[in-house]
């Protein structure tokens, strides 16, 4: 989502990242109200990016860049909870992936890359606040 009448060039825009909830087993960036936030946000003058995540159904497999929080998150930990808390640290990484691309595509969509911020629901906070700790340790 673009800020309304900004030109692709000029004054560079901050980046609100949008984090849907969902449990880590459900839920969809193209949620009605998360739009209706997304939009809110364009109009004064952010850019904003919801995405999407690999949900516990997808059986996602994190990469090696947050193995540390991955076994953290699951030591002793079986069955449909160590599911849901590899989904949890799988939603981190995508996240991190998102991030990474926002701040590799700045000039192409006119953001300042150090600034972006965070706003999640339910399982989205949850991404939101671990990515607001971790970001120092990825730069």
């Amino acid at each position: 989502y673009r800020p309304a009448g900004t030109p692709a060039i000029g004054e560079k825009s901050p980046v609100l990242v949008i984090i849907h909830g969902g449990g880590f087993v459900g839920g969809s960036r193209a949620e009605p109200n998360l739009v209706t936030i997304a939009r809110a946000f364009a109009g004064r003058g952010c850019v904003v990016a919801s995405l999407d995540y690999r949900l516990a159904g997808d059986q996602p497999q994190p990469s090696a860049r947050v193995a540390n929080i991955l076994q953290a998150a699951t030591t002793g930990i079986t069955g449909p909870d160590r599911t849901q808390r590899v989904a949890a640290v799988a939603a981190i990484d995508d996240a991190l992936t998102a991030i990474d691309w926002l701040r590799a595509n700045a000039d192409r969509y006119n953001i300042e890359p150090t600034q972006i911020g965070l706003l999640g629901g339910s399982a989205g906070a949850i991404t939101s606040v671990h990515l607001a700790y971790i970001l120092d340790d990825y730069g």
